[in-house]
């Protein structure tokens, strides 16, 4: 499957009800991860993280989940990339896809983070990453039979802590 899963737009209005609304939002946009080629795994998707972008109040943000990209039985095939994840104008970029056997002719893509390589008696490179949104993919091995690559990693991660303030849970986010 190959696409996106859909949009979701969020709103920032005024309320009573609980804290005013931010100017200022922390935010995670992770893309979908590419899929596993005949002979090279999948590279996993973008991942961009950051604090300070500026939101006002009755605006809205369009949010974008990326779908994960087809992976491959046959073995001269190439995965397909994954599908890019936006969150307002913040764009991560979908992992690449794994490459074929005959790598010269089918390469790995390059993505979030890159596809592996394949291997067809010679060493064929790994897809390149998106620079800050993850890794290279591995290169395939020589010889036979064929070693394809590993996708490249996703990029270090964090995590969500809630704190409580007047009832209401304000998300932190946290970093390793």
């Amino acid at each position: 499957m190959s696409g996106n899963f859909g949009n979701l737009i969020l709103g920032f209005g005024a309320s009573s009800l609980g804290p005013p609304p931010p100017s200022e939002v922390e935010y995670l946009t992770v893309a979908a991860g590419g899929g596993g080629g005949g002979y090279g795994g999948g590279g996993a998707g973008g991942f961009r993280t950051a604090t300070g972008l500026s939101v006002s109040t009755g605006s809205e943000l369009t949010v974008t989940i990326g779908a994960g990209g087809a992976g491959q039985t046959n073995n001269t095939v190439l995965g397909v990339n994954g599908a890019n994840s936006v969150f307002s104008s913040i764009t991560s970029t979908g992992g690449g896809g794994g490459a074929g056997v005959t790598g010269a002719s089918k390469p790995a893509s390059n993505g979030g983070s890159g596809g592996g390589g394949g291997s067809d008696g010679g060493n064929m490179a790994g897809g390149s990453a998106t620079s800050g949104q993850g890794n290279a993919g591995g290169n395939g091995a020589a010889g036979h039979p064929n070693y394809g690559g590993g996708g490249g990693g996703g990029a270090r991660c964090c995590w969500w802590k809630c704190f409580r303030f007047n009832g209401w849970c304000r998300w932190k986010w946290n970093s390793f």
